[in-house]
């Protein structure tokens, strides 16, 4: 035999305040880097940090640096008082010497191994980001 239990409730129970729900990047701000005076401190000390780093970087890598050129004497040059002045960054010299930071001493002809071994490491990579990756590889037999 089922027996059914149910419970009726006579009385109301007491009404509550909802809970407060704080979304948004002003409440992460709030809880995450302004929680305690010294965190607020932190917080605008860093800030400030990144505001004297960044443009002076930016500065440097991008916008004096050198992109195209024989050698790295574009790189630098003199002034009339025979002052040697650098320019920014030298991307030129990862162009040029980009085989030998990648292949090191490794012979010509079995660079093909490094190249193997990245592409293996692309692939595991891409699995362990991605679970659902798979390749299929089509069986003869």
């Amino acid at each position: 035999m089922d027996q059914k239990t149910s419970i009726i409730f006579t009385e109301n129970e007491p009404s509550r305040k909802a809970p407060i729900v704080s979304i948004g990047i002003i409440d992460w701000l709030r809880k995450n880097l302004f929680s305690t005076w010294y965190n607020a401190i932190f917080t605008i000390l860093g800030i400030y940090i990144l505001y004297l780093a960044i443009p002076p970087f930016f500065q440097w890598a991008i916008l004096d640096a050198v992109w195209t050129g024989e050698d790295r004497t574009v790189c630098e040059w003199y002034d009339e008082n025979k002052v040697k002045y650098r320019a920014g960054a030298c991307w030129l010299l990862i162009k040029v010497y980009f085989n030998f930071f990648t292949y090191g001493f490794y012979p010509d002809e079995l660079q093909w191994r490094v190249n193997l071994s990245f592409i293996i490491l692309a692939i595991a990579t891409a699995k362990i980001i991605n679970d659902k990756f798979t390749l299929h590889w089509s069986s003869s037999g």
